[in-house]
Order: structure tokens, then sequence, then C-alpha cells
């Protein structure tokens, strides 16, 4: 397969992690005047081709964390660095794949995916040629034609993948992008995904409520607290052997331990957040 176009990648010899975050705190105004506290004196790094994914309760700022990310918001405390350059603006080394799809309904699989190149004013003809090969990619070679509403869940999302890494971005950002798909589109995809990794070595920070698809994706499991004043209190090497497959990784001795291990630091967060929104708290366990 040929390599992706890399209009946005690192230049050579650039250096450092390709995301830093060095004492992140961010406030939000709420009713009243007052000041909500979604993040406190965050910090963490991930590396030039790493997969990292990031769990915690409902609520803890881990979309926050992809939109400081993505220069979407600023901290406001703290600083934002991308391959050791602070990020003051829309972070144009990274791509942002939503929990929802953002295609246009009046445009074809072919011209949603062709929209970033042309933003970036790459010919017409170079850009269709990209966009189709992307699609051949992620498996609809032969759904060029197709308008969003002619595809199911799992082709949209495929569609919004390629749609996010035409353009050859560093750092790719996920926001739960595979919760409202069934189970085995939802596995198909998972494993799609670490395959175009596999090829391309993206940095990927991967959010998830789903510690079992955090575990067989990832490189590390970055763990947040339960908000306000969400904080990170663990961070865990997956070992797993790669390639993976994300069906079987699932039946890898190892895999239940490490589960056991990041859920034992998880659960008191989980059951946390539940009360504070005045939930019942149930038992849970791995």
């Amino acid at each position: 397969m040929g390599r992706a176009v890399r209009d946005l990648e690192v230049a050579p010899g650039q250096t450092g992690p390709a995301l830093a975050l060095e004492d992140v705190s961010r406030q939000f105004a709420i009713a009243g005047g007052a000041m909500y506290q979604a993040l406190d004196r965050v910090s963490f790094a991930v590396a030039r081709g790493e997969f990292l994914a990031i769990v915690g309760p409902t609520g803890c700022g881990k979309s926050t964390i992809l939109s400081l990310a993505a220069g979407l918001l600023r901290p406001t405390s703290g600083r934002i660095l991308t391959f050791n350059t602070p990020l003051d603006r829309l972070n144009r080394r990274a791509a942002y794949l939503f929990q929802q799809d953002v295609l246009l309904p009046w445009k074809t699989a072919l011209e949603n995916v062709m929209l970033g190149p042309l933003l970036h004013r790459w010919p017409r003809g170079r850009a269709a040629e990209e966009a189709r090969r992307w699609l051949a990619r992620v498996g609809l070679a032969g759904f060029e034609d197709r308008f969003p509403h002619q595809l199911s869940g799992g082709m949209r999302k495929r569609v919004a993948l390629a749609q996010s890494l035409i353009v050859g971005p560093a750092i790719l950002l996920m926001d739960e992008p595979f919760s409202a798909l069934d189970v085995q589109t939802r596995e198909l995809m998972e494993n799609d995904l670490l395959t175009l990794w596999q090829e391309e070595r993206k940095t990927i920070v991967f959010v998830t409520h789903d510690l079992e698809e955090a575990i067989a994706l990832s490189d590390r499991v970055l763990v947040l607290a339960a908000g306000p004043g969400t904080r990170v209190i663990g961070t865990h090497a997956i070992t797993l052997p790669r390639p993976r497959d994300v069906t079987e990784v699932r039946l890898h001795p190892a895999f239940r331990e490490v589960y056991r291990t990041i859920w034992a630091q998880l659960r008191g967060e989980v059951l946390r957040a539940y009360a504070a929104q005045g939930a019942p708290v149930r038992g849970g366990g791995a």
C-alpha cells in the first residue's frame, strides 16, 4: 500500500513528544458566575507513534483534554506542546475524530473525504485520487458515490477515518469513536484502526469508557480521577504482544491481570462520580 500524503506531518529532525500537557488546568464559567474546575494541573506526554488510551468516569474531562490538544480550547493555566512547540492556536498537526460523525449529508463519501485536501488547496484531481485511495484502504472501494444516509454506521465511521487521515496528520485524536456501533462492527473497526496504526505509526490519543477496548488497543492507559478538579491518578504500560486482534488479545493470560490492576484504581473513581450525580451505587468488579 502507498503511504499517506504528509502535508501536516512533522518536519524531519523535529524532536520531543508528539503531545505534552504540563500542569494544565481548565475552568469553565457556570450559572451564577461561579467557575467549574474541570482539570487541575494535568500533566502527561505522548511519544511520537504511541497509542495512548485515556479512561475515566463520565464527566471527568476526557473530551476537554482532547479539545485542548486540538487547540479548540485554551488552558486556564499550564501549557501544551506539540513536538516541543507551544500550542497557542489550532493544532495543525492533529486530526480530531468525534464520537458522532460530522459528514456532510449532501455530499458523497468521496466528496466528504476530499473536503480536507480541498481546504488545503490541493488540486481537485489529486484530492479525488487520494480520496479514492483512502476509501479503498478503509474497505469502501465501490462506495465512493454513496451519500451518508445510504451507508451503515460502521461505513460512516470508515469515511470519517479516511477523512481524518487523508491530509497526513501526525496526531489522531479520537473521542469514543466506536461507542455507537454494534459489537461486531466495533471489533472490525478496532482491528482496522490497529492495522492502519501499524502501517502509518500515527500518534493516537484515544478516549473511551470501555476499559477492555483501551487495553486491547493501546500501548499505555492513562487513568483520570472523577471531577471536578480532574487529575491523572495512574498510567499503565500495556505489554501485550503486537500485532493484535482485539478479540483474541482478550484471551491472553495477561489481559485479565492488566484489567484487574487498572480497574482496581478506576472503580473507586467511577463510584465517586456516580454518587456525585445522585445515581444509586451498586457493587462491581473485574
